[in-house]
């Protein structure tokens, strides 16, 4: 009988431990937490040539630690992402502030981006839609090469845990997670004391 409640104090102990370090993970490496301010803009030229390549800029301003934010694009009118008429994208804090995209133009007339972005779990927020003149008196853009930044090698960097990091408060009394884990350690110590009696 004593064994089977040492069982059962085990669990819910590792069950506290467990649920100490997912707050713990969310905490240091959200991307889905709420972005207050965060914005994006799109950044397109008002013309370019016929049947040529040219670049659209997203950029992220008001952001601060790990972010990430969705970006679904669409154009009409003859213009063409990479793989298509739509583009889904994604934007990590990793990454930088600004993605670059590289668009077709259509031989005449001119193209609609219509589209919108989302950060983490906040609403989705709709981009103004901008046009796109096509037309050969339009200044030549320069090559990909001379416009897009080289992307620089992301850094490996190992997680790390804070032993004392603050999980959740009880009153003015915060709680980290060694406080848990020398807590589990005592209740298991006192049960298997307990059990041997």
């Amino acid at each position: 009988m004593a064994s089977d409640k040492t069982t059962i104090w085990i669990v819910l102990i590792g069950i506290v431990i467990l649920l100490a370090f997912g707050a713990m993970i969310q905490k240091q490496y959200s991307l889905f937490s709420t972005m207050s301010g965060a914005t994006m803009t799109r950044t397109v030229p008002s013309s370019v040539q016929p049947n040529s390549q040219f670049t659209i800029t997203y950029s992220v301003s008001g952001v601060s630690g790990k972010w990430g934010v969705s970006i679904v694009d669409s154009v009409s009118g003859g213009c063409t992402f990479p793989a298509g008429t739509t583009l889904k994208s994604v934007l990590l804090s990793d990454e930088g502030t600004t993605k670059t995209i590289q668009v077709t133009a259509p031989s005449s007339g001119s193209c609609i981006f219509t589209g919108d972005y989302k950060f983490g779990t906040d609403a989705i927020i709709k981009f103004p839609d901008d046009t796109v003149i096509i037309s050969s008196s339009a200044e030549t853009p320069s090559t990909p090469s001379e416009t897009t930044p080289t992307p620089s090698t992301p850094s490996e960097t190992t997680p790390s845990f804070d032993l004392n990091q603050v999980l959740f408060k009880i009153g003015n009394f915060d709680v980290t997670l060694l406080m848990l884990i020398i807590g589990a350690l005592i209740l298991v110590m006192l049960f298997s004391l307990n059990s041997i009696k």
